[in-house]
């Protein structure tokens, strides 16, 4: 588990994360900097913000509740601003530096809509941070929502004690392929809450003990029903040996960084995922939408969405009480953005803090599948009738004894010509071979074995990432298109 050092240094079994010093007050002050609105944010934003007018705080509210999409921050992926750069001595750091900054746009455009300065904004984000990342007693977030115009010793020690909190929450540094992707879900939980704290708090609330402790337990709460409705998909992951998923899912949650009680309660749920009516009384009523959302977008971003995992998608929106059109909108939202945002989406793009925690085989497994993907395919290509019989297994389709054991055989022969897999000829090595499938960079199933909702979300093309009716439409759209003008996807 996670330790603090002598030093304030943070360590995650043997490796030690230094913290750059004062990292949260440069981050915050460097965020809120000026509390000019940038024209491309202003007409991405909602028709509320004028020059000519202010807003009243539950129209700030709901300003910078439309923008978390736009922003990315409702899918756990923000999106900088072009002119946006973060500093180069957090690397540790990245995607929790990466969150506050466009957290901090996006309330410094509520902020403007209600006519406050870039000091205000400054002071009721880091009190949000306080109320969403610090102790329940409210005191720091009281303390940080009164800045003035020198920082106080006492403020310097709450920001040190809130950069050694968020700097334990792994969460925030990636997620592995196998087992749950929280990664995503957990940053949009606290995306949005930093949002509306911070709102709220610019807006004159104060951070009483009772609102701390009540923005907390939301918190956890909706961490528990997404943990409990995304391990409830991984039973249905396709031709993945469900006993890898949940050593996988087992360790992540020991190693998320939350209180022992939070992780108590997320290991319950994640060894022994709830049924959907009991699913239904850990989902808060007002994160139903939210639940669903997350649910879905674990379902692409840890690579195709099979047949179980949509059946398991349709009936959770059942279960809550989601119309139909409602699935399917929110569906199609998040196969949207992960499509024109793949990058960010990457399982192993920013998982450097996996790599200190001692992941099991099954996640360092994966991110050698990924790194060597291009050779690997090559082999597969050129060894027998492996690449048929892959996509066979893919499919799901039963092999017969004399097919399995050809594959073992072809497998072996191509592990051995990639050094890096040579873990997969160890005994009890073809174990993995579900993970083999699940992780390559393409679509190893003819097209005789794919439907129309696959969405394979880490394809190297447009070739492998589109569903045979996408690539069809994409092609006519070319073809039309090509006498005129050059066809950009």
């Amino acid at each position: 588990m996670t330790a603090r050092d002598d030093d304030g240094s943070i360590r995650h079994n043997s490796r030690a994360v230094t913290l750059p010093r004062r990292w949260l007050q440069r981050c915050l002050d460097e965020a809120t900097a000026t509390s000019s609105l940038p024209a491309s944010t202003q007409s991405s934003s909602s028709s509320l913000l004028t020059s000519s007018s202010t807003r009243t705080p539950t129209q700030a509210r709901r300003l910078a509740l439309a923008m978390l999409a736009a922003r990315g921050l409702a899918f756990g992926a923000p999106l900088l601003r072009g002119e946006q750069q973060l500093s180069r001595d957090v690397v540790d750091l990245e995607p929790v530096v990466r969150l506050l900054a466009v957290v901090a746009d996006v309330v410094a455009t509520a902020s403007v809509a209600m006519g406050l300065s870039s000091s205000s904004t400054r002071a009721s984000l880091a009190a949000a941070v306080a109320v969403v990342y610090g102790d329940d007693d409210g005191e720091d977030a009281r303390l940080l929502a009164l800045r003035g115009p020198s920082t106080t010793s006492r403020e310097e020690r709450a920001l040190s004690s809130l950069e050694r909190e968020i700097a334990r929450r792994r969460y925030l540094v990636g997620n592995p392929l196998l087992g749950l992707t929280l990664h995503r879900a957990f940053v949009a939980t606290d995306a949005r809450a930093l949002v509306t704290v911070a709102v709220d708090v610019a807006a004159g609330l104060v951070a009483t003990d009772a609102f701390v402790q009540r923005v907390q337990k939301r918190l956890a709460d909706e961490r528990l029903a997404v943990t409990a409705a995304v391990a409830g998909l991984s039973e249905w992951r396709e031709a993945i040996d469900v006993d890898v998923v949940r050593q996988a899912s087992t360790w992540q949650v020991e190693h998320l960084g939350l209180s022992k009680d939070q992780t108590v309660r997320l290991l319950e749920v994640v060894k022994r995922p709830p049924d959907l009516s009991r699913l239904l009384t850990l989902v808060p009523a007002d994160a139903r939408g939210r639940v669903f959302l997350q649910t879905a977008l674990a379902a692409v971003v840890d690579g195709r969405v099979s047949a179980d995992e949509l059946g398991h998608l349709s009936a959770l929106g059942d279960v809550l009480g989601l119309a139909k059109k409602t699935q399917a909108r929110t569906r199609h939202r998040v196969a949207d953005f992960v499509r024109r945002h793949a990058d960010a989406f990457n399982p192993l793009a920013d998982a450097a803090g996996f790599a200190a925690v001692d992941p099991p085989l099954a996640v360092r497994v994966a991110r050698v599948v990924v790194d060597n993907a291009d050779a690997l395919w090559t082999e597969i290509r050129e060894t027998g009738d492996l690449g048929v019989l892959l996509a066979r297994r893919a499919s799901g389709a039963r092999l017969s004894d004399d097919e399995q054991r050809r594959m073992r055989e072809q497998l072996i022969d191509v592990v051995k010509a990639v050094p890096a897999l040579a873990m997969f000829a160890l005994p009890g090595g073809f174990v993995l071979l579900p993970l083999l499938l699940k992780v390559l960079p393409f679509d190893l199933r003819t097209s005789a074995f794919q439907t129309h909702d696959d969405f394979h979300a880490f394809a190297r093309d447009d070739k492998d990432s589109l569903t045979p009716r996408d690539r069809s439409e994409r092609e006519d759209r070319l073809l039309s298109s090509s006498t005129s003008t050059r066809w950009r996807p």
